[in-house]
């Protein structure tokens, strides 16, 4: 599901893994991973963190990507439309299926 659509490219992106009390973050194309609570603060910290950093940089634009947990996400989604960022809430099979693919 897009929340927004958009048909630029992107070369940030933020990545959500989620559980229930915590979200494993990573962030590319830095290649930095951390985890934080599962908590709508935290989320808007990061994610407010990172569009800073990229206005700063005055380059590309930021993709949220998380995945579809049954309702665990909705801090990431809320979080991702309250600063006005694209989002894209994966399914977490496909998007296993397609790492396997690209690993061949």
């Amino acid at each position: 599901m897009t929340l927004r659509q958009t048909h630029q490219s992107f070369n940030r992106i933020v990545a959500f893994e989620v559980s229930k009390e915590t979200l494993v973050v990573h962030v590319l194309p830095r290649d930095e991973q951390f985890s934080i609570p599962n908590k709508l603060k935290s989320v808007r910290r990061v994610l407010r963190s990172e569009a800073k950093r990229i206005a700063k940089a005055e380059h590309g634009s930021l993709l949220v990507v998380v995945e579809a947990t049954g309702g665990y996400e909705s801090n990431v989604l809320q979080s991702s439309v309250e600063l006005d960022l694209s989002v894209h809430k994966a399914h977490g099979s496909r998007v296993r299926f397609f790492a396997r693919y690209l690993r061949r």
